[in-house]
């Protein structure tokens, strides 16, 4: 089997995010419309994560340094450092609506991407709540003045 292109990936991207504008079927909202569209931010931003880099600096460089890749982002212009920033605040809720769309769309299509579990990537997270001593925790003791705390937290 070929390894899937650049471009794959991005019509991957803009096939789904336009079948999931069809199923959301928003109003546009008022004022000035976007230079750039949420569609290529969020393919952007796949793709940046893909490439794991993560800092506004390092994408806005890497952006100038690979002006052929603009064409395949419908960027008619290089979008500043902050406008990166900003967009990426605003497409926070769409990506979220977004990524729920493509994990309800993948299970339809095999029993592979069906699950009712959820998987552990064994990273680590902070606690909810206060710090719960170990020897307290050990024994099950919850100190009185310990409150919201995370009794599932290791």
């Amino acid at each position: 089997m070929a390894k899937p292109r650049f471009t794959d990936y991005v019509e991957l991207i803009h096939t789904l995010f336009d079948k999931f504008t069809q199923e959301q079927m928003s109003t546009p909202k008022p004022g000035r419309p976007f230079d750039f569209k949420d569609k290529s931010f969020l393919t952007f931003f796949l793709w940046m994560q893909m490439r794991h880099i993560t800092e506004f600096s390092a994408q806005h460089r890497w952006l100038e340094n690979h002006p052929e890749h603009h064409k395949y982002l419908n960027f008619k212009r290089l979008p500043h450092r902050t406008t990166i920033l900003r967009r990426y605040k605003a497409l926070y809720h769409t990506l979220q609506d977004f990524i729920a769309f493509v994990g309800s769309f993948a299970q339809d299509l095999e029993e592979d991407f069906r699950s009712k579990e959820l998987f552990e990537d064994k990273s680590l997270f902070k606690a909810k709540g206060p710090v719960w001593h170990q020897k307290d925790r050990k024994r099950g003791h919850i100190p009185d003045r310990l409150r919201n705390l995370d009794q599932d937290a290791t």
